[in-house]
């Protein structure tokens, strides 16, 4: 069922980009991995960094400790289905590229949310970028509640009954 129902909406080139305006490591790897994609038709061997990443409160994970990856099987799980080349003509790195090829390069990671971390560059071109191409998406489980609700009121229950909620009551 995760498969065929979720994966397959969230596994897309348009969601996948999205990781470039979450947390500033799998950023940087995604962004290395377009730039590689961008110089060299052999995409398919490149092999993701290893590292145990440790997603902070920004994941959703509160106080857990216990919430660590492993990078490269997230980011090969990510972009399985994923086509960079194609991922390369979306607006929201078209309109910075170089900016973006630039945070991919920096000698330290950048996080696009805290300017303590961009050395010197202004990168906020891609923070107004990510606020207003992905900050406005909804979170996903907005999207299942309306699924949800919508099932609700369009189902039907042959018993003379409006709603599905309606027999249960």
């Amino acid at each position: 069922m995760f498969r065929n129902h979720v994966a397959k909406n969230v596994l897309m080139n348009d969601i996948v980009i999205y990781l470039i305006g979450g947390n500033a490591t799998l950023a940087r790897m995604l962004l290395h991995w377009l730039v590689v994609a961008e110089e060299s038709s052999n995409v398919d061997s490149y092999i993701f960094p290893y590292e145990r990443l440790r997603l902070g409160k920004e994941h959703g994970s509160s106080d857990d400790p216990s919430l660590v990856i492993d990078t490269r099987k997230c980011l090969e799980y990510l972009t399985s289905t994923a086509d960079p080349l194609e991922i390369l003509k979306d607006q929201l790195i078209v309109k910075c590229k170089d900016l973006w090829w630039q945070m991919a390069s920096a000698e330290k990671i950048v996080d696009l949310f805290n300017a303590s971390t961009w050395c010197g560059v202004d990168y906020n071109p891609l923070v107004n970028l990510v606020h207003r191409r992905i900050g406005l998406h909804p979170i996903h489980q907005q999207r299942v509640e309306n699924h949800v609700q919508m099932a609700a009121l369009v189902a039907t229950t042959h018993v003379k009954a409006d709603r599905r909620t309606c027999r249960a009551m």
